[in-house]
């Protein structure tokens, strides 16, 4: 499968930083012409910021007329304390179609006690009658444009506050 990823500093502690950049509902303000679907609680209310819990499907719509439907199947936070512990925050999005389908996800790290260092990354095909080993290439270019966007305004949002 073919991995496009970008990664960039921002500044920041990774908890903070991973609670803004894996919060999907923000998504729509870094990426054109996107708005989302999101799950709410049994009041129908907006479910907590931050990352979306494992197990939590939405759907993210763009011009013109894409539909990409994901679910997030992994959430994973440092352990406080732990000697050794891998000091990485991920998320893990599967791409359920109709017209994407692989996994997407966004890993923040540590580089020092006031910056993070935030890799964004796809690994999708599309759906349909090609196998994914000719399409995935296919998208690797408009997909790493979309995420070098998504993290410059990420990192432009941070930077003015």
């Amino acid at each position: 499968m073919t991995r496009v990823a970008v990664t960039r500093v921002l500044p920041g502690q990774p908890d903070e930083v991973f609670d803004l950049v894996a919060d999907v509902r923000h998504h729509s303000r870094w990426i054109p012409l996107t708005w989302g679907s999101f799950p709410t609680d049994a009041s129908g209310h907006p479910l907590a910021p931050g990352p979306l819990p494992r197990g939590a499907r939405f759907t993210m719509f763009s011009h013109p007329g894409i539909v990409d439907r994901m679910e997030v199947v992994g959430l994973e936070r440092p352990t406080a304390g732990s000697p050794g512990a891998d000091e990485r925050h991920r998320l893990v999005l599967r791409k359920a179609g109709p017209l994407l389908l692989g996994t997407a996800g966004i890993d923040v790290e540590p580089v020092d006690h006031a910056s993070s260092l935030v890799t964004w990354w796809e690994e999708v095909y599309l759906a349909g009658p090609l196998p994914a080993r000719f399409t995935a290439p296919l998208l690797a270019v408009p997909l790493g444009l979309m995420l070098r966007l998504a993290l410059h305004r990420v990192a432009r949002e941070v930077d003015a506050g």
